[in-house]
């Protein structure tokens, strides 16, 4: 144990590198001496030890880092029995000495950073590649809160939706034009006296230089009749009902609440919103270090959080957006305000490019997911195919929290004009809107 005193003076990662590496190495040393090639269960039968022990110290030492095998230790009573099986196979004491060691610097590693291996297991997840198997434990902790999140409050979702549309602005060159559709596919819920908060696409400005547009329904009638910018044909039947929530928001953008659905999750409820906007911000920056971002909330635990962002081909040309999940725990404004202050999470994820044309952006868990965004291109005028589609897919997202694409701006020194009053063009594009709904 002299080696483990030695890890109070050592950061955490310094002390699981050299702890682990022992651990693989003296694993891997013996497997291979017992045979290279040998399956988890030809290693079970030449120690004739139970199949899953045989498993468990093969996948030990054949795991890609030592970071991912250490998930398949053995409790102290499984080590003995395959040290010993081990021995009984001719393996040299130094070497099951060397094994034995190294479980125990494993140990003191555990008592010393963690307290149970458990939380050791989590500390030691962010530290594994990326592309390392050893990443499935990340997403089973998440798993595991989704379900212990939707139990506490009440509610749980199979997909999180948020799509969003970029286009040139057809009313004023060099701007553009959105549309942000939102929602949940098959929302339970679990408690009678459940209420839920679902907020209005915003668009904001971090550098507090220049008006952004308004948002107008997609839908005007429906959002009339419903209270919300609802888009009846993708979401349940009976309708859902909403109720406007009025707030000191710093956005100004009031939420809507959904009440009164049945309980359970035989009954859940798809709700789908639709919002555009017309020449709402510049397609440059006049600041080398903006970056433009699509990013939504978190807030409710769900299966799938599916998040797409449609860049219209002539406005910045092929993207390579990363990704960024921040923490929402803590005293912080809506995102991005306090942006700065958020700590990252690491995630396995990485945004995908699905390719050019709405057709590549196939949604399994909503078959009309296609129609609905031809339904959008032709409301707005729109070649469905000269939009890039860039996809990010987190399971059980962690909540809360900011998911957010990031990709640089084009840069354009000097000033930006804009005008201080609301387009006039709104309320015709609103019209021709329902105009070309109805004909269809």
């Amino acid at each position: 144990m002299s080696q483990s005193a030695s890890t109070q003076h050592e950061p955490f990662h310094a002390a699981a590198l050299r702890s682990l590496g022992a651990l693989h190495a003296a694993f891997s040393k013996i497997v291979g001496q017992l045979g290279p090639n040998l399956t988890a269960l030809e290693l079970a039968q030449t120690l004739s030890v139970d199949r899953k022990l045989g498993w468990r110290m093969h996948r030990l030492a054949k795991s890609a880092s030592p970071f991912a095998g250490a998930e398949y230790l053995p409790g102290e009573e499984g080590i003995e029995i395959l040290l010993k099986a081990a021995a009984k196979k001719g393996i040299a004491r130094e070497q099951i000495d060397a094994a034995r060691s190294a479980v125990e610097e494993y140990r003191a590693l555990e008592a010393l950073y963690a307290g149970d291996r458990s939380t050791l297991e989590s500390m030691l997840a962010p530290l594994a590649p990326r592309d390392d198997e050893s990443q499935r434990l990340h997403l089973q902790h998440r798993r595991e809160m989704f379900l212990a999140q939707s139990r506490v409050w009440g509610i749980r979702g199979r997909v999180q939706l948020r799509a969003d549309f970029v286009h040139p602005s057809t009313i004023k060159p060099g701007w553009e034009d959105f549309v942000a559709i939102r929602g949940f596919l098959d929302l339970a819920r679990l408690r009678e006296d459940l209420r839920w908060i679902m907020p209005r696409a915003k668009l904001t400005d971090e550098r507090k230089s220049v008006r952004v547009g308004c948002w107008y329904p997609l839908d005007p009638d429906a959002a009339a009749s419903h209270g919300a910018p609802l888009l009846t044909k993708y979401s349940s039947s009976p309708t859902p009902r909403f109720k406007e929530v009025r707030s000191s928001s710093p956005t100004g953008n009031d939420p809507f609440t959904l009440t009164d659905w049945p309980v359970g999750v035989r009954s859940p409820l798809s709700v789908v919103l639709g919002e555009a906007g017309d020449a709402m911000c510049p397609s440059w920056t006049n600041d080398p270090n903006f970056k433009g971002e699509s990013y939504t909330r978190v807030y409710t635990p769900v299966e799938t959080l599916v998040m797409d962002h449609f860049v219209h081909k002539d406005l910045f040309g092929r993207l390579n957006p990363t990704l960024h999940v921040l923490c929402d725990l803590g005293p912080w404004m809506p995102y991005p305000m306090q942006s700065e202050m958020r700590m990252e999470m690491p995630v396995p994820e990485r945004v995908e490019y699905l390719g050019r044309g709405t057709a590549y952006a196939t949604l399994p868990e909503m078959p009309t997911y296609r129609e609905l965004l031809d339904d959008v291109c032709a409301l707005r005028n729109w070649n469905a195919s000269d939009f890039d589609v860039y996809r990010v897919r987190l399971i059980a997202p962690p909540t809360p929290c900011t998911v957010t694409m990031r990709y640089p701006m084009p840069y354009k020194p000097g000033p930006i004009e804009h005008d201080d009053t609301p387009h006039a063009a709104e309320p015709t594009l609103q019209s021709e809107s329902t105009k070309t709904r109805e004909q269809r």
